[in-house]
């Protein structure tokens, strides 16, 4: 390098360098509105769930909309997770592809957590009326399960997981067969006493029934002249047998039934004889059979014997009345169906009525078959059975010929049913069969009618079919059912009242004074007013 270059470079080290020009600042993201709407799995906007988008950092709550807005979203975010959380709902999630701007999205439906299991402890008895275990009284339903012991011993994870169903819906008892021959509809679902390990099989079906909630309604016999009960002495046998291993779990049992129809066995005398032999040898609950298969003479001076009857009542739907006419059928017992009331059993489980499937005649329709259960309480009955189609088989030859599916889940309008029963167990108050009954027409009744009931509603055109009310002195439960326009009650003595939905427990109304129930909040409405 010469002399002179060295000088340049040297100097040019020396001089200073005109500065950089600024770098310009990143201009900010753009941002956006995210809102999110929340439902449950009816439809209805759903208050209070937390929410929160993957990749995006505060969490929200929706309003009594179901609405929350996630203010200042940046566009870049596009494929995200919106989370969903809510005390008394399934957690729920959902992908979400954000497009660009704002823009409103749709969340995942949420389901409501099932309610715990509830299992009811102590032995039952009947009391006023009323069941009455450990707990008090209650207000069971029960819902049938004829295959239930040979659900057990063939059919063992299918049973379980329609037991656990049924528990699931506020089921409180089974009513299950203790045998049912081959030769009969069961040609494929027999269950016979003379299996070797017949004994435990009943064993295991009660206690797993127990184990999640539900006692059992054993019903000894489902047909006499079946294979291991052909004569009286091998009836009387088997009846001991299922009564011996009752006694043994007592607590898991609702009451004994002695057969499911009075036909088969050798007259009235010897259902009468099984009955007086059964109830000798136990405390819990016994009734003989259905009284209306049997006539008079069954339950005849049987009062000190059993506790209570067994009815299947009327599923005839057509009077003019239709669907609601088996409704109102526990209100006639006993004085519609003895001439002498007091030689009689004073009570009576509905046991077997109209429901989905069933024979005769058959009704899906949630709404009418919740208000049966509490129709039946309000008239005295102790308890009161949902009677449906896959109770009755569980599928096999005979349900596919009917139509009727294998499980209960499967059963059209069964949720909605069953959320029913749990504002029945929710609302109602329990032991009400113990109260005093009455109806529109009477002068004790706590409202004056102010629209007509029965033939009237059917002649003028609104109204209701009726409106039977049970009361304790300070507290008055009522369903008017059969609305038709409107129904409108007149105050009688100062009380506060509310009205909820029998489908879903929200309340409809509440006040003081008189009450106006149109039939658009539902054909059948549940009272609960407390005197002043």
């Amino acid at each position: 390098m010469s002399f002179w270059s060295f000088l340049l470079k040297l100097f040019g080290f020396l001089t200073p360098r005109p500065p950089k020009p600024p770098v310009p600042p990143t201009p900010p993201e753009a941002l956006r509105c995210i809102a999110v709407w929340i439902k449950n799995s009816k439809g209805a906007p759903l208050e209070g769930v937390s929410v929160r988008l993957d990749g995006y950092a505060p969490i929200g709550v929706t309003n009594a909309d179901g609405y929350h807005p996630f203010l200042e979203v940046p566009e870049s975010l596009i494929e995200t997770h919106l989370f969903q959380t809510h005390p008394e709902y399934v957690g729920a999630d959902l992908h979400l592809t954000l497009r660009p701007g704002n823009g409103d999205y749709d969340g995942a439906p949420m389901t409501p957590l099932a309610p715990p299991v509830l299992i009811r402890t102590g032995y039952t008895r009947i009391e006023n009326g009323a069941f009455v275990d450990d707990g008090g009284p209650y207000n069971p339903i029960g819902e049938s399960f004829f295959w239930a012991v040979w659900g057990y011993k063939f059919d063992q994870a299918r049973m379980f997981q329609n037991a656990d169903f049924l528990a699931s819906g506020a089921i409180d008892y089974a009513r299950i067969f203790g045998q049912v021959g081959g030769n009969t509809a069961w040609v494929d679902r027999p269950i016979n006493p003379n299996w070797p390990d017949y004994d435990d099989v009943l064993r295991g079906t009660i206690d797993s029934l127990y184990e999640r909630g539900l006692r059992t309604e054993l019903t000894i016999f489902a047909g006499a002249g079946d294979e291991g009960v052909e004569t009286p002495e091998k009836r009387k046998q088997f009846a001991k047998r299922c009564t011996d291993i009752a006694n043994s779990r007592r607590e898991k049992i609702q009451f004994i039934e002695i057969s499911n129809e009075s036909v088969g066995f050798d007259g009235v005398d010897e259902l009468r004889d099984l009955a007086r032999y059964v109830a000798s040898m136990t405390d819990i609950p016994v009734a003989i059979s259905s009284v209306d298969q049997s006539g008079d003479g069954l339950y005849t001076n049987m009062r000190d014997v059993v506790e209570l009857a067994t009815v299947h009542y009327d599923r005839d739907i057509s009077k003019a009345d239709g669907y609601d006419r088996p409704t109102r059928q526990p209100w006639g017992y006993p004085g519609e169906y003895f001439p002498d009331t007091s030689i009689v059993p004073q009570w009576a489980s509905d046991n077997e009525g109209i429901g989905p499937y069933s024979s005769v005649a058959e009704d899906k329709d949630p709404l009418r078959n919740i208000t049966r259960r509490v129709v039946a309480w309000i008239a005295a009955a102790p308890s009161s059975l949902h009677h449906s189609g896959p109770g009755i088989f569980g599928g096999g030859q005979w349900a596919s010929r009917s139509g009727a599916p294998a499980n209960f889940w499967e059963c059209p309008g069964i949720n909605e049913t069953f959320a029913g029963f749990q504002v029945l167990r929710d609302k109602v108050p329990q032991g009400i069969a113990a109260w005093h009954q009455t109806n529109s027409h009477w002068a004790d009744y706590p409202w004056t009618m102010a629209t007509p009931v029965g033939d009237d509603l059917f002649a003028q055109g609104y109204g209701c079919v009726r409106a039977y009310a049970t009361e304790n002195g300070s507290k008055v439960v009522c369903v008017p059912f059969g609305i038709k326009d409107r129904v409108e009650l007149r105050e009688k003595r100062p009380m506060n009242w509310s009205v909820y939905s029998l489908l879903d427990g929200h309340l409809l109304q509440s006040g003081t004074g008189d009450i106006r129930l149109p039939q658009s909040d539902g054909v059948a409405q549940l009272i609960i007013a407390d005197y002043k």
